[in-house]
């Protein structure tokens, strides 16, 4: 019988080795136990609960964490970012394509949240505001239908748009073209054309429609608009508010007006 290999006695005490193991569990512990604490706050700071970021294959046997240390300043600073955008009510002169590229941007490569970082990028929004809101005007009706809106000069708006391919066959809205944002976007700019606060993602136009379609009807009317789609995929979206519609008119001319300008 060979002998027990006492290597591990030798080369240190067992006492030092459960001391050790002992202190890493302890450290662990505290460590998980501020993870979660920070996290409670990161949700706070970003008044959403998915802020805090999350480490699938965290590995602490090499390296300095600094990776983890960057990812979690990244997840954090995205929500805060996306909090803050909405609270300073300027998600609302986004359009979805404005809010699509700001996103990307933070997918990308969130800047800190410093005082310096936003005060510079919400000033240079809020210089941006009326442009951002006449250029997502021209694009929900553009995206809505392209045929008719394509070109400047029979850029009007009138009482009835067609969507063409918005819905399934196979019900709810198709997922190709956007349709869905566009909608979207024309509810949320007509709120705005009114005075009054857009609704969220779950009580706006193109939400309605879904819960109708589902309910199996084929028309729904909100205050703005009366919607009908049919088996061909189109919808019909009559406007509601003739005032509404001049108001956009004008802003409409506006924008094009700017964009004639800066061409020429």
């Amino acid at each position: 019988m060979e002998a027990l290999n006492t290597d591990i006695i030798r080369q240190g005490s067992i006492q030092e080795v459960i001391l050790k193991r002992d202190r890493a569990i302890e450290m662990f512990h505290k460590a998980i136990d501020m993870m979660y604490q920070a996290g409670k706050i990161a949700n706070d700071a970003a008044q959403c609960s998915y802020a805090a970021p999350s480490f699938e294959r965290m590995s602490f046997s090499y390296g300095d964490g600094d990776t983890e240390k960057d990812k979690a300043r990244q997840e954090i600073d995205k929500a805060v970012w996306r909090y803050l955008l909405g609270i300073s009510g300027l998600r609302n002169v986004m359009d979805a394509q404005a809010y699509r590229e700001f996103n990307n941007q933070l997918d990308k490569d969130p800047p800190e949240v410093t005082l310096d970082n936003l005060t510079a990028t919400f000033s240079d929004l809020g210089a941006q505001s009326g442009d951002l809101f006449r250029r997502g005007l021209v694009n929900a009706f553009v995206n809505l239908d392209y045929s008719t809106y394509k070109t400047n000069d029979a850029f009007k708006i009138g009482k009835k748009v067609i969507v063409t391919g918005a819905m399934s066959p196979h019900g709810g809205f198709s997922y190709y073209g956007r349709k869905r944002e566009a909608i979207t976007d024309l509810d949320r700019i007509f709120h705005i054309l009114d005075g009054k606060e857009p609704k969220d993602h779950l009580a706006d136009a193109s939400a309605l429609i879904a819960q109708a379609d589902r309910n199996g009807d084929k028309a729904l009317e909100t205050e703005y608009f009366r919607f009908k789609w049919f088996k061909n995929g189109n919808i019909h979206i009559e406007l509601l508010r003739p005032d509404l519609v001049t108001s956009a008119n004008k802003l409409i001319a506006k924008h094009f007006g700017q964009v004639l300008r800066q061409a020429s």
